[in-house]
């Protein structure tokens, strides 16, 4: 009888530990996290995209690289309307998640591009941590 009551315990003890493995390797996410996080996601690609042409142009107008007359053109009509988009999503994004300072500096207008992509990756780093359980340290805090 004692065996079987320790078996029993053991094995109990091996699905609960299975059980706690799962839920953190899958954490559960809500539908308005997911929304969120769809939204930091297209925020941060946009912002990066632009920041990327941006650095570009302004390394070809600093280094007078001698490109065809069509190519700072483009880039042009490339940032230029991803740095009005950055703008603009990055203020809906901050406005929805009630995040004041970012949406300050999101809407002074010269700082829409990197404030866009500074506040997408911070707030992701935010989420993966209340996901996760994760502490300033990196470790996984118990629950």
């Amino acid at each position: 009888m004692a065996g079987r009551q320790q078996k029993q315990t053991y094995r109990q003890r091996v699905e609960e530990r299975q059980a706690r493995e799962r839920e953190l390797a899958d954490p559960v996410v809500e539908s308005a996290r997911k929304a969120e996080v769809k939204q930091i996601s297209v925020l941060f690609i946009v912002s990066a995209i632009t920041l990327v042409l941006f650095l570009i142009f302004a390394l070809a107008r600093i280094f007078n690289v001698g490109l065809p007359v069509v190519v700072p053109w483009m880039l042009v009509f490339s940032f230029g309307p991803g740095w009005i988009v950055c703008w603009v999503y990055g203020t809906y994004v901050t406005l929805r998640a009630r995040r004041w300072y970012w949406m300050a500096l999101i809407v002074f207008f010269p700082a829409s591009i990197p404030g866009s992509l500074m506040y997408a990756w911070t707030r992701r780093m935010e989420i993966e941590d209340e996901v996760l359980g994760t502490n300033d340290s990196g470790r996984r805090s118990s629950r």
